[in-house]
C-alpha cells in the first residue's frame, strides 16, 4: 500500500460525493483523483525530475495543498510542505536542505520567493498557484497538460514526505516519513477516532504540520467530506460547524481556548459535533473541565510527534472516568498507546522505570520515521534499537495511562530540586482570570534557577504579581512557586500552537 492508493477506490465508491470544500470551491472524490494524478503526471513531465526528487509547497490551507499531499507521493516524489510563517532565510535553508527540484507557491508569497529565488541552488522550476507569473508556470495551466494515469506504485518503505520539525534556533530537522509511516498513523486515527464515511471533518490547522495532515488524510481515506479553511478563524470555524453540520474537528489547545472564550460563542449551534480531537500541547485539567461542562464527553486527546505519528489517545469516555472522590481521573493524562504502538519510560541509564516514576518516553511502531533527512548522526541519537526517544518526560501508571510531564529541556532545577513547568502552569490555569500561562526557569545567583510565570489575562480581568504568587504558594510546594510573574498580551507560539519557551527564555536571559 502507498499514500493515495485509496484515490482510485474512493473515486469508484464515492464518485459524486464531495471530498473537499474550501470557500466556494468543491471537489468530488472523482475530481480529486483526476487532479491529484494529473499533478503527479505534470511534475514528472518537467525536465530534470524523477522518482525520489523533492518538491516544496508554500501556501495556506487550500484544495491545491491537499492535491499536492496526495499527488506527489502517488508518483514516487517526496512532498516537502513549508511553514508559511517562516522568513526568507529560514525557507531557503529548508528548501536547500531537501534539495527541492521544484517550488509551488501562492502569489501572496511572491515577495519572499523573490527574496530567496537566486539562492535556491537546486530549484529548477517555479510554479505559481494563481497562474503564470513572469517566467514561472501557472498551476492550473500545468495541470491541464497532465493525464490522470496510473503510476507504478512506490514501495511502502520509500519516503513520501519530509516534514521539518518546528525549531526556535538553527535549522529545523527534516523528519523523513515513508508511505508505511503515514498509512500506520492514518489507520490509527481511523480506529481510535472511530471515523466513518458519514463524518464531516472541519480542517483548520496548518497542513505543514504532522497531526493535522495525518488526520485530514485519515478522513479522506475513509471517504468523508472534509471542509478546509485557509487559516484558523474562530468565527469562521463556528459558522462552518453550524452551516455544514460538522461532526469532527481537530484543534490545538490555543484554538480551543479562543473558541470557548469567544464573545459570540452562544450564537452558534455546535450540536452536530461528536468529536473534538485536540493535541499538540497539553490542556490544563481545570481548563479541560470547563470545556467538558459546556459540550460534554466529545473530547479526544491525541499525543504524537512529527517523528513518530500518533502515539497515545485519551478517548472520549476516558475523560469522564472518576476517581474515588468523584472527580475526573485522567484529565491530566494523554491516554494509552494506540493499536500497534509500544511505549515505555526509561531513566538516565536506559532502564525502564517503575510505574509512577518519571522518565523519558520512548516509542516503537511502524509510524516511527525513517530518520532525519541527511542527518545520520542525529538519527542514530534518537532512534536506538527501533525505539524513538521523544525527548518528553512522562509517567506510565499501572493501568497503562501515560502522563506527559514536560520536555526534558524545559526541566527547571532550582536549589537541586526538579521542577516541571507544566505542574506550575496547571495551577496558574486554576485562576479564573488567567487565559494562558507559561512557566520557564530564569537565572538566579542563589538557587541556580528560579521559576518565572508569564501570564496572559482574560479580557476585562486584572491581577498583580503578588496575587499570583500567593495563589501558587497555597497550591504548590514552596520551592515550585514562581518568584516573579510577567503579564503579556500574548505568548510566542509556533504554527502547531506550542509555546516557544526557548524564545521566552532568551527574552529573559538577555535582560
Amino acid at each position: 500500500m502507498y499514500v493515495g492508493y485509496f484515490l482510485k477506490r474512493n473515486a469508484a465508491i464515492y464518485r459524486n460525493k464531495i471530498a473537499l470544500k474550501c470557500g466556494h470551491r468543491s471537489l468530488t472524490f472523482s475530481d480529486l483523483k483526476k487532479r491529484a494524478l494529473r499533478l503527479s503526471s505534470t511534475i514528472f513531465s518537467l525536465s530534470g525530475l524523477s522518482k525520489g526528487d523533492r518538491v516544496a509547497f508554500l501556501d495556506y490551507n487550500s484544495i491545491e495543498y491537499v492535491e499536492f499531499h496526495l499527488g506527489l507521493p502517488v508518483g514516487g516524489l517526496i512532498a516537502v510542505p513549508l511553514n508559511f510563517r517562516l522568513v526568507g532565510k529560514e525557507l531557503k535553508a529548508i528548501i536547500n536542505s531537501a534539495s527541492c527540484k521544484a517550488l509551488i507557491y501562492r502569489s501572496s508569497f511572491a515577495p519572499v520567493v523573490e527574496e530567496i529565488r537566486n539562492e535556491l541552488t537546486s530549484v529548477k522550476h517555479f510554479i505559481c498557484l494563481d497562474g503564470p507569473r513572469g517566467k514561472d508556470m501557472g498551476y492550473e495551466e500545468l495541470l491541464a497538460t497532465g493525464r490522470a494515469e496510473n503510476f507504478s506504485p512506490p514501495g511502502e518503505d520509500n519516503p513520501a514526505y519530509i516534514l521539518y520539525t518546528s525549531g526556535t534556533t538553527g535549522i529545523p530537522k527534516g523528519a523523513t516519513l515513508t508511505h508505511r509511516n503515514m498509512l500506520s498513523a492514518m489507520r490509527g486515527n481511523i480506529i481510535e477516532q472511530e471515523i466513518v464515511p458519514e463524518n464531516i471533518f472541519l480542517h483548520v490547522a496548518p497542513l505543514f504540520h504532522i497531526a493535522p495532515l495525518q488526520i485530514l488524510l485519515a478522513f479522506l481515506y475513509r471517504g468523508c467530506t472534509c471542509v478546509v479553511t485557509p487559516q484558523f478563524d474562530p468565527q469562521v470555524a463556528m459558522e462552518l460547524i453550524q452551516q455544514e453540520r460538522v461532526t469532527n474537528i481537530f484543534l490545538v489547545p490555543r484554538m480551543l481556548n479562543v473558541i470557548f472564550n469567544h464573545s459570540e460563542l452562544s450564537r452558534y449551534d455546535l450540536s452536530s459535533l461528536s468529536t473534538i480531537a485536540y493535541g499538540g500541547a497539553p490542556i490544563p485539567p481545570e481548563v479541560l473541565r470547563r470545556f467538558l461542562d459546556k459540550l460534554g464527553p466529545i473530547f479526544l486527546q491525541v499525543y504524537g510527534a512529527s517523528e513518530a505519528g500518533l502515539i497515545t489517545v485519551l478517548r472520549r469516555h476516558e475523560h469522564m472516568i472518576k476517581d474515588k472522590d468523584g472527580q475526573p481521573k485522567y484529565l491530566n493524562s494523554c491516554g494509552r498507546e494506540i493499536i500497534d504502538v509500544q511505549i515505555k519510560v526509561i531513566n538516565h541509564e536506559g532502564n525502564e522505570v517503575n510505574p509512577g516514576d518519571v522518565g523519558e518516553i520512548l516509542v516503537k511502531s511502524e509510524g516511527v520515521m525513517q530518520g532525519y533527512w541527511q542527518l545520520p548522526e542525529e538519527t542514530s541519537e534518537c532512534i536506538k534499537d527501533g525505539w524513538f526517544h521523544t525527548g518528553d518526560l512522562g509517567i506510565l501508571n499501572e493501568d497503562g495511562y501515560l502522563f506527559h510531564i514536560d520536555r526534558k529541556k524545559h526541566l527547571i532545577i532550582s536549589g537541586g530540586e526538579n521542577i516541571y513547568p507544566a505542574e506550575v502552569e496547571n495551577v496558574l490555569h486554576m485562576m479564573p482570570e488567567i487565559l494562558e500561562a507559561a512557566v520557564i526557569g530564569v537565572p538566579d545567583k542563589k538557587w541556580g534557577e528560579t521559576v518565572k510565570g508569564v501570564v496572559v489575562l482574560k479580557k476585562g480581568h486584572s491581577l498583580n504579581e503578588r496575587e499570583v504568587i500567593e495563589f501558587c504558594k497555597r497550591n504548590l510546594a514552596g520551592y515550585k512557586k514562581p518568584t516573579s510573574v510577567d503579564f503579556v498580551q500574548e505568548l510566542p507560539r509556533n504554527a502547531a500552537g506550542k509555546v516557544l519557551k526557548d524564545v521566552l527564555r532568551k527574552r529573559y536571559f538577555e535582560k
